[in-house]
């Protein structure tokens, strides 16, 4: 009993408090062990658009109902058998155990904002979430490199309007092509 018992609170403390999704600390420690194995996959870095605004307007209590309403979101939208995350405050990670042909990672993507405007409903405010997407082994073949890849994907997408996603490879693709074709994309925006 008592082992069983230690088992149960060893788990929980590798959960985040609030949503009930496994820490940061765990999931690199698991998406590490899965691709050390060889295997492919999908991170999606998701990032709540305009989470200040609704702790200004609403208050904490209500943004972090929201947190939990997104994290079950999150769920509902993935396989059970995927790796769900809360980073920290309105940032979560997901990883899609799989082939990424297989896993349609955009059409997910896509998918958990359909999802989110009907979960979360807030007077003036449209919910969304900005998603980065890096591809395993293709962007990186551990969590620290896919991690960093997902991330500058993010940033991405919100640099250039928020709600959507974006994959990595596209990203690097834009930004390796050159000072010139950096400065003609801003100078379309």
């Amino acid at each position: 009993v008592i082992t069983e018992y230690t088992d149960e609170i060893k788990v929980e403390a590798q959960k985040d408090s609030l949503t009930g999704l496994w820490d940061r600390k765990y999931t690199e420690s698991a998406i590490n062990e899965y691709l050390d194995g060889g295997n492919s996959g999908v991170m999606y870095m998701l990032d709540m658009d305009d989470f200040k605004q609704i702790n200004d307007r609403f208050g904490h209590i209500r943004g972090d109902e929201v947190l939990v309403a997104l994290a079950d979101v999150i769920k509902d939208c993935f396989n059970s058998e995927d790796i769900f995350c809360r980073i920290g405050g309105d940032e979560f990670l997901v990883f899609s155990k799989g082939r990424p042909g297989e896993l349609n990672p955009k059409a997910q993507a896509d998918k958990i904002n359909l999802c989110l405007k009907d979960k979360i409903v807030l007077p003036g405010i449209e919910s969304s979430v900005s998603i980065g997407i890096a591809l395993a082994p293709n962007d990186g073949n551990s969590f620290s490199q896919l991690y960093s890849n997902s991330d500058k994907a993010l940033y991405y997408v919100k640099q250039n309007g928020k709600g959507g996603a974006h994959f990595f490879s596209d990203v690097a693709e834009i930004f390796s092509a050159g000072h010139d074709n950096c400065v003609t994309l801003a100078d379309l925006e």
